[in-house]
């Protein structure tokens, strides 16, 4: 409360003395706590305008707020104008909040809201001289009142389900001018709620957004959320048809489908996989080739073996993807593989870029013969270029020798007569993946460089797709998802 108190001087002070001000409470749904916590609140309030007013005891509040205002929200502002969303915050000194302190504290009224009390805030009626109000309440307050320049919020209650703690999460939204002025008060474990139910939120609309770039609906397209041990996504009954995995990085193969169309981006992204290729020493594909000159200007497919994953790890965090291309996060998969490399696992990395039948160019010395993928017509209307896959499907298995490839295979066509459908000349990638997996040491790694006229644009380097094969592992951190029924079946196959 003292916060609210400094908030609604500083925002005085701010030439906001008219601005409406709104403290939330909510500790229980019981509309007797409500009343308890506001006679408690209502005496407080009550005994600070007489310290202020009437200096009884004042020196000692004074030199606490002062404290708070120092301690917590000087350095706060100043982290805060630092950003793009602060930077216009004006700097605003304690002796001007001092002078707005006894002002703003006798506006402070608490008001209980729930559905016995019939007297709304009066937010419209008090437009001209603005309303200061601690508001104390439970569902109406958590759900579906909005509190006019919430700046102070004091929240208690929890629920297990994604959903109603999604509808409690209304905290504070875009706050001009105050933004830094904003607390937030609640348990250690809730915090950790609402962090991962926002992440999970996160996630789920990066799904989301990737379905309809690609023109796919919900029928067609797998949807997961994540779980949690406590936490519940929403009721049973409303979750039957769902089924809970668990995901980890390990044994999946991360194929970006997502592209920058701009020159910027990829020319930054081509020179990053430049400088990695003169890194890494002589591939071994194409054979024959005695000097790097030669390698450079090769236009086929190129391959390197035994390629640290400490390189491979600082390659993938510096390359920038779409927010859209949710498979391919740049700081995911370059922590995964370090957190692997601690347990002696990612070490031993193979690196290929296949040639294909496009237009050659050239970045940094070397030729690159590009690859055609046809663009999906969703992606032009984003921005973006968005293709099915840039993965043949024959190149996941370019690390297997002649003996691993059969294995892999025939557990593939094992799999697809048993469920009645024809046999493969090509292994399934998950097989490919556990054959790869029985040394976890192993991964691969494949640049595609595609041509930019597939995706309509006209500069002179290739727009790299990333696609990285993942071994089996006992060692990668897992994530338990719960996945709709389309998701299900991709997870089965």
């Amino acid at each position: 409360m003292l916060c609210f108190v400094l908030a609604c001087a500083a925002r005085a002070a701010r030439g906001q003395a008219n601005a409406h001000n709104s403290m939330l409470i909510h500790i229980s749904r019981f509309k007797d706590v409500h009343q308890a916590v506001f006679r408690q609140v209502d005496e407080w309030v009550a005994d600070l305008k007489r310290k202020l007013k009437y200096r009884t005891g004042k020196s000692g509040l004074i030199d606490r707020l002062r404290e708070m205002w120092e301690r917590d929200f000087e350095p706060t502002s100043a982290e805060i104008r630092a950003t793009r969303t602060g930077g216009n915050l004006p700097i605003t000194s304690w002796a001007a909040v001092e002078r707005e302190l006894t002002n703003a504290a006798d506006k402070i009224r608490p008001q209980v809201v729930n559905s016995e009390i019939r007297d709304a805030i009066d937010y419209e009626g008090n437009a001209a001289q603005g309303l200061s109000v601690i508001a104390i309440g439970g569902d109406k307050l958590s759900r579906g009142l909005t509190l006019e320049g919430l700046t102070v919020s004091y929240f208690l209650r929890a629920s297990k389900m994604y959903d109603s703690l999604m509808q409690m999460g209304r905290w504070f939204g875009y706050r001009p001018g105050y933004v830094d002025l904003c607390r937030l008060y609640m348990t250690p474990d809730l915090q950790l709620w609402f962090r991962h139910v926002a992440t999970a939120a996160e996630e789920l609309r990066e799904r989301l957004d990737h379905m309809a770039m690609i023109g796919a609906t919900p029928e067609q397209y797998g949807l997961r959320i994540q779980s949690h041990d406590i936490l519940l996504v929403t009721a049973p009954n409303k979750m039957r048809h769902s089924r809970e995995f668990q995901v980890s990085f390990q044994g999946e193969a991360k194929i970006q489908t997502v592209f920058f169309n701009d020159e910027t981006s990829n020319y930054r992204n081509a020179t990053a996989i430049t400088g990695f290729l003169n890194r890494i020493g002589q591939p071994v594909e194409p054979s024959g080739t005695t000097g790097r000159m030669d390698c450079k200007s090769f236009e086929g497919r190129r391959v390197w073996q035994g390629v640290a994953g400490s390189e491979v790890a600082n390659l993938l965090g510096s390359l920038l993807f779409p927010e859209e291309a949710r498979d391919v996060n740049a700081g995911r998969l370059s922590s995964y593989i370090r957190e692997l490399l601690a347990a002696n696992e990612l070490t031993d990395w193979t690196i290929a870029v296949p040639g294909g039948s496009g237009e050659l160019l050239s970045v940094n010395g070397w030729n690159f013969k590009t690859i055609e993928r046809a663009p999906l017509p969703r992606g032009a209307a984003s921005g973006r270029y968005v293709v099915k896959t840039v993965l043949s499907p024959r190149d996941e298995a370019i690390d297997l020798d002649r003996s691993e490839y059969d294995r892999a295979l025939a557990e593939t066509n094992r799999k697809r007569i048993a469920a009645g459908k024809d046999a493969s000349n090509t292994p399934d990638g998950p097989e490919i993946r556990k054959i790869r997996g029985e040394n976890p040491k192993r991964a691969l790694l494949l640049l595609y460089p595609l041509s930019p006229k597939n995706a309509g644009v006209d500069f002179t380097v290739p727009i790299f797709g990333v696609v990285v094969s993942f071994p089996d592992s006992q060692s990668g951190r897992s994530v338990r998802y719960r996945f709709n029924t389309v998701e299900q079946r991709v997870e089965l196959v």
